[in-house]
């Protein structure tokens, strides 16, 4: 068990400095960066996730849900904001970017401010219709219901993405290059 839990900790970490390193640092904060520096950013990376993982045990062994029961609260926090961004997108061609990254932000911001005040808040029975002490599987179709609403009305008050970037295509470069200015600036 304690292997399988630090192989999974081992990917997150490797995946969160990969793409820290090259979709972030390199592409926004310093596109010259040799390799050499590019692998100390993305041992720091990795130190500042452990350092969040070990701010977070305090948490949850002050939690008596357990960590099982708090982990999903976690993940039912935040993977809402990721759903709905992603089906918006994947069934709705008028969505964009601008939509999709105020509806993660939007999404995001409202878990965590949730999520936060369920840890803050002494809920009492009679207390089951106030936010911070709704069950967090109801939680999480409020965000998902909020994340694609936000998504689709930002999408509709900015540009439409272009007919180019919707032709139907098999993951190339080339569409990343082509469709992603809103990123750019």
């Amino acid at each position: 068990m304690v292997l399988a839990m630090m192989s999974s900790l081992d990917s997150v970490f490797n995946c969160l400095s990969t793409i820290f390193t090259y979709d972030i640092y390199q592409r926004f904060l310093n596109p010259s960066a040799s390799q050499r520096r590019q692998i100390w950013v993305g041992r720091l990376v990795t130190f500042g996730a452990a350092c969040c993982g070990f701010a977070w045990l305090p948490m949850i062994a002050s939690s008596a849900d357990g960590l099982y029961l708090t982990t999903q609260s976690a993940q039912t926090h935040m993977a809402p904001t990721l759903v709905a961004v992603f089906l918006v997108g994947l069934f709705w061609p008028r969505a964009n970017g601008a939509g999709a990254l105020a509806g993660m932000t939007v999404g995001f911001t409202a878990g965590i401010a949730r999520f936060t005040a369920t840890k803050l808040v002494l809920c009492k029975p009679e207390d089951v219709w106030s936010i911070a002490c709704m069950n967090f599987n109801h939680m999480g179709l409020i965000l998902l219901v909020l994340t694609g609403f936000t998504t689709v009305a930002v999408s509709l008050v900015t540009k439409a993405p272009e007919a180019k970037c919707l032709e139907p295509r098999i993951a190339r470069a080339s569409w990343v290059s082509r469709c992603m200015t809103f990123y750019r600036g």
